[in-house]
């Protein structure tokens, strides 16, 4: 390597003492991001681990984030993009590449606990086992590039490989990770429609009995057999003691007519307000009017989905500068020519994979919390 080459690696980039102010603040301000996930990951571990659940894999999430915010700060903070050269390069090379099969592993790990929401059918590479052995795969495989290239010349082209190898993997997990959000709405949606029809299926049986019980003498409605509901008549009862409760039944009818007769010509507009208020039907809990502010309550689930689509669309975000990144900024085959426009592809990177781990972290610890709480 020349001595433009050892300043980035196998990449020349020698106009990097332009931007070297921006970049020591851009060093400071993501290292105080990537410190502060630090924190927040350690705190929801401590309150994982307090809680004493079975969350070996969402503890795992949780801890793999501290050490990637970890390897990130000290990045930043000890030599960033290796603008002083006082670290060992192979110990710059591990800070750098080893962060993001944290990331990568994380999302792994949070995309096997949502599987197991769905109930779904997985398919082959979603299976525990290999994906267990794509992560190990892709730190041993990452470890040993950065040897190669530290100690071996000419082998500048393996960090390409391995960070295409990288790039396609986090695209394979964000698409498997929007297919998993997806299945968990669909399943959620039609859970929520189950619970409207029934809502809305008692609301109608509630107002037929209610109905009933307004149309029938002394709001109590009469069997076809001429008795009370609710009250069991022999079928050997003489049919003279059935007339006879008929009779009075009428009787009750033909006075109670006339007491509202009477009441109607001597107060017919507050009758008139009476018997409005009196055919109104209170909605029960269940009704429709209620079931319209259903989808406005407070949902969890609903927050958690949202997201992990956000998750989804900040991994096909880390493709897409991977690929545009391999191109012009890290190829070997051609040295940075646009400074400023490699300083900001950096400070996109460094935003995405922030908020990756935000949003990561966010949703281990959503996963953890009891269904009791939900």
């Amino acid at each position: 390597m020349d001595a433009n080459e050892s300043a980035f690696g196998c990449v020349a980039n020698a106009d990097i003492p332009y931007v070297e102010t921006a970049i020591w603040i851009h060093a400071y301000v993501f290292a105080s991001l990537f410190i502060l996930l630090v924190v927040v990951s350690s705190f929801t571990s401590f309150r994982m681990f307090r809680e004493k659940r079975n969350v070996k894999f969402l503890l795992t999430v949780e801890i793999l984030m501290i050490i990637f915010g970890l390897m990130r700060a000290l990045f930043l903070l000890a030599d960033p993009y290796r603008v002083r050269e006082v670290l060992p390069a192979l110990f710059v090379q591990f800070l750098e590449d080893l962060a993001v099969p944290c990331l990568t592993s994380a999302f792994v790990l949070v995309q096997t606990t949502f599987w197991q929401l769905t109930k779904i059918r997985r398919l082959e590479f979603q299976r525990l086992p290999v994906l267990i052995g794509t992560i190990a795969a892709h730190f041993v495989l990452i470890a040993v590039i950065d040897i190669l290239v530290v100690f071996v010349a000419g082998t500048c082209m393996l960090l390409l490989v391995c960070q295409a190898l990288t790039t396609l993997w986090g695209f394979a997990l964000s698409l498997g990770f929007f297919w998993t959000v997806r299945s968990l709405h669909i399943i959620e949606r039609g859970h929520r429609s189950t619970l409207r029809t029934a809502a809305a299926g008692n609301f109608h049986l509630q107002k037929a009995s209610q109905d009933q019980s307004r149309t029938s003498p002394n709001n109590l409605p009469v069997t076809l057999e001429g008795g009370v509901s609710g009250v069991s008549h022999s079928t050997d009862v003489p049919a003279r003691i059935q007339s006879i409760s008929v009779e009075i039944n009428e009787n009750d009818n033909k006075q109670q007519s006339e007491n509202v007769s009477n009441r109607t010509d001597s107060s017919q507009p507050n009758d008139r307000k009476t018997e409005l208020a009196s055919n109104d039907v209170v909605p029960p809990r269940s009704s429709p009017r209620r079931m319209r502010t259903f989808g406005r309550r407070p949902n969890p689930l609903r927050k958690v989905m949202i997201v992990g689509v956000m998750t989804s669309c900040i991994g096909f975000l880390c493709f897409l500068l991977g690929i545009y990144g391999m191109i012009v900024f890290n190829n070997p085959l051609q040295p940075v020519e646009d400074v400023m426009g490699w300083f900001v592809y950096q400070t996109l990177q460094r935003s995405v994979e922030f908020g990756f781990g935000i949003t990561l972290s966010y949703l281990a610890w959503q996963r953890n919390t009891p269904t009791s709480n939900r």
